[in-house]
């Protein structure tokens, strides 16, 4: 008897994984918000205001916005994000999303 297998690859794009929400209120607990990208060469995140305003940006996706805008407070509320970046198998990739701050 005879056994035959098959191997099948299958590429795997960028995945950015990201809360929904962040207190950055000095507890110490979810200070930042930060993503997460998988399967990624480069990416930038930024962060606008309800009016398109860039609050921040960022290649470095470790440091994640605390919240603060010309190094003062911004108002709780709804903070649109975008993330563009290249994946690993070359792919270029952008999404954007909602996080709430909440202090």
């Amino acid at each position: 008897m005879t056994s035959v297998s098959n191997i099948v690859c299958v590429p795997i794009g960028p995945q950015i994984l990201y809360p929904n929400a962040f207190t950055p209120n000095g507890d110490q607990h979810n200070e930042r918000f930060t993503i997460t990208i998988l399967n990624v060469e480069e990416a930038r995140m930024m962060v606008f205001n309800r009016w398109g305003e860039k609050l921040f940006e960022s290649t470095d996706l470790n440091t994640g916005w605390d919240g603060l805008y010309k190094g003062r407070p911004v108002q709780e509320g709804v903070y649109v994000f975008r993330v563009e970046g290249v994946g690993y198998d070359g792919t270029l990739f952008s999404q954007a999303g909602t996080v709430t701050l909440i202090r």
